[in-house]
């Protein structure tokens, strides 16, 4: 039962991502990324790598906020 609820927890924050990319307040630039990368991690092991190529196109955006990269949903 705890298994299925942290996928559908994790499903649940990507979507959110997806939709707008919104963050509470008090997660800085780091805590984003960590994240982000957690979230990576758990896709590689499901080998869903297009969510994973997205995730990466977050953190890179989160990285570097004025540089325009093409978001893999573009391609």
């Amino acid at each position: 039962m705890s298994d299925n609820y942290i996928e559908l927890t994790i499903e649940e924050v990507y979507e959110v991502i997806r939709a707008g990319d919104h963050w509470p307040k008090e997660f800085t630039t780091d805590r984003k990324i960590k994240m982000l990368e957690n979230i990576i991690g758990y896709y590689e092991a499901k080998d869903e790598f297009e969510k994973c190529a997205f995730l990466l196109y977050k953190i890179n955006e989160h990285k570097n906020p004025k540089q325009k990269i093409r978001s893999p949903r573009n391609n």
